[in-house]
């Protein structure tokens, strides 16, 4: 499977969409985990070659900005489990550890709803 950067594009601002959409809401941020057949499985999960090629085209610094969107979103640095799973696997898969990317991104370790917070400007 091919895909263009037209296509490329496309699809992380489908991401973008999914990421933002379900931040927070324990209910969603699975969505299509466990679902083979799902758009968000067959788009971004690992095991298919379009979510190797979406993650292979983002940049650690697009992946630290939209870590960053979510905790604006969200008013604190993100837990795990309030992230869209494909979008945690990136992170995780891309910097090893949860804290370090949240550390990378300028962000409190201390997440999650209870962790600190910062005013949205």
């Amino acid at each position: 499977m091919k895909l263009y950067c037209k296509e490329i594009k496309i699809l992380k601002k489908q991401l973008l969409y999914y990421l933002l959409s379900t931040a927070g809401d324990p209910s969603k941020v699975k969505l299509g985990m466990h679902n083979k057949s799902s758009l968000i499985y067959r788009n971004f999960s690992f095991d298919s070659v379009s979510g190797r090629l979406i993650y292979d085209s983002f940049t650690d610094e697009e992946l630290l900005y939209l870590l960053r969107q979510v905790a604006y979103k969200l008013g604190h640095s993100p837990a795990q489990g309030e992230i869209l799973w494909v979008f945690r696997l990136y992170i995780k898969h891309r910097f090893k550890k949860w804290p370090y990317a949240l550390k990378k991104a300028g962000l409190s370790k201390s997440c999650g709803p209870g962790g600190a917070r910062f005013e949205k400007s």
